[in-house]
């Protein structure tokens, strides 16, 4: 496929892509420049309804920068069905542990990193997460040396409830550089929980839209915001083209 205005030089190609997690495989969704080349690799996490539009056009924007873009599915294809109220979808996302979350990203990486990935190099991968993908990712950063920058869109950041790991804490542990991308009436997640991150975390980057609510990437949402998107897009290649280097 072309690529799009304003959207990167590469031509690209997508679709679901089965990857391995343990001893099973479960879909997942990759963009990658379509062409010859090992190219640096974007691990992305979904939100809290699964792989979804919203995850698979970033996947392919990214992807039309010259790298691979490889969306894993926290829930192991078991996640709430398509039109789940708010209530199954919570009860789908409490069921998963961090720690597995965090283990399904280090297979992730050895995924892109064997011989048999020939599109994709073996080096740092930049983590993007939205929504509750956001805390996952920031989680994995903290727990691993492989991650060249971690990129939270949305993430729940504070009231960790039942969940055995905390943001806060983790955000201290990162190497990598962060990115945080809010939406300044955004109920889920209150700007104190925000400044509460970029002080837990002072070289990294929290950045919160005026006016803006949760879902603005999402066309669907009445959150929706395209400037919003614009330039939370160009702050997430920024970061990219910081880390993940283009191969010659």
């Amino acid at each position: 496929m072309a690529p799009l205005h304003n959207e990167g030089a590469f031509s690209i190609t997508f679709g679901a892509v089965p990857v391995p997690f343990g001893s099973s495989e479960h879909d997942g969704y990759l963009a990658r420049p379509d062409g010859r080349g090992a190219f640096g690799s974007v691990i992305l996490l979904p939100g809290v309804r699964g792989i979804g539009p919203v995850e698979k056009a970033l996947a392919r924007s990214l992807s039309r920068h010259g790298r691979a873009v490889l969306v894993i599915d926290p829930y192991r294809g078991r996640g709430p069905a398509s039109g789940a109220d708010d209530a199954a979808v919570a009860r789908a996302h409490d069921a998963v542990p961090d720690q597995r979350v965090v283990m399904d990203v280090g297979e992730a990486r050895e995924y892109l990193a064997s011989d048999d990935t020939t599109w994709a190099d073996a080096g740092p991968s930049l983590l993007v997460g939205v929504d509750t993908g956001g805390r996952f990712a920031l989680l994995a950063a903290a727990a691993r040396t492989d991650i060249a920058g971690v990129v939270a869109i949305g993430a729940p950041l504070g009231g960790d409830g039942g969940r055995r790991l905390g943001v806060l804490d983790a955000l201290g542990r990162i190497a990598a550089p962060i990115l945080g991308l809010y939406g300044a009436a955004d109920p889920l997640v209150p700007l104190e929980d925000v400044d509460a991150a970029q002080a837990a975390a002072p070289a990294a980057r929290f950045i919160a839209y005026d006016g803006v609510g949760h879902a603005f990437l999402d066309p669907r949402s009445a959150d929706y915001h395209p400037g919003a998107e614009a330039d939370a897009l160009a702050r997430v290649v920024a970061l990219l083209d910081a880390t993940v280097p283009v191969p010659v």
